[in-house]
């Protein structure tokens, strides 16, 4: 029997600032796509992580993560191969 895919947080220091990550899957029994939460400092960002064909996991929507972030984004995509 699979095991459900479940919806988990993780911390991620960038700088001096501990962010927090919610990460929610969309489908609960395939491991395919998450949208994931960012608690940033005076907003909550939201973007997609997906799998491609082959299963590899990338943000579809790199733009909408702010500069000042941009280096957990591989992070953010292994989190979510780890989960």
């Amino acid at each position: 029997m699979e095991e459900a895919v479940k919806r988990f947080s993780k911390y991620f220091l960038v700088g001096d600032q501990t962010i927090t990550a919610r990460f929610e899957p969309v489908n609960t029994k395939v491991k395919r796509l998450y949208q994931v939460y960012l608690l940033l400092p005076g907003k909550e960002v939201r973007i997609h992580i997906q799998a491609d064909a082959k299963g590899c996991f990338y943000i579809t929507d790199p733009h909408r993560l702010p500069s000042a972030y941009e280096a957990i984004a591989e992070s953010l995509i292994a989190a979510v191969e780890q989960a």
